[in-house]
């Protein structure tokens, strides 16, 4: 499995990563639909290499959205979700990293609500206070629809940490 910070890693100066307390991000790494596969393949192998790579993280903050302009994307995406990989996230986060004080999760984009039954009875079985979520069921057709969204939340002091609660 490659390493999602390898760009990071490339761009930041050497330890900069280190003291991150906060880090909020897209999950699996938003770089097409395509590597929602690598992600599921081992979603632990992906949260110890994202708490190996941040060590001083307490709080994150993770959305997972899909906004692609054609139905045929939606379909593979939702084909290839798997929302007990989400529960291994969490659970591998939480039991393995005594530091984490929040991981937040933000559910949004067209399909969301289809999703939304499945996912609430995995992460309830996280058991966890520590973990909260926010299905973010605003419409949001496109990308571009969730970007104006986002520029409207900071604009009204909403996000992720202010909207996502325990389940």
């Amino acid at each position: 499995m490659s390493n999602f910070l390898d760009d990071v890693n490339l761009l930041a100066p050497a330890g900069a990563l280190q003291a991150v307390t906060h880090m909020a991000g897209r999950l699996p790494p938003y770089h097409d639909i395509y590597t929602w596969g690598e992600f599921f393949a081992d979603p632990a192998g992906w949260m110890r290499s994202l708490l190996d790579n941040l060590p001083a993280v307490t709080h994150l903050g993770l959305t997972i959205d899909l906004h692609q302009d054609s139905e045929y994307s939606e379909i593979i995406a939702i084909s290839k979700f798997n929302p007990e990989a989400i529960g291994t996230t969490l659970r591998t986060a939480l039991q393995e990293s005594p530091r984490i004080q929040s991981i937040a999760f933000r559910i949004c984009g067209p399909w969301a609500e289809k999703l939304r039954p499945e996912l609430e009875t995995v992460l309830r079985t996280v058991g966890d206070p520590r973990a909260k979520v926010w299905f973010d069921l605003r419409p949001q057709a496109v990308w571009a629809d969730s970007l104006k969204m986002n520029i409207q939340d900071v604009k009204d002091g909403r996000s992720l940490w202010s909207e996502a609660q325990p389940l």
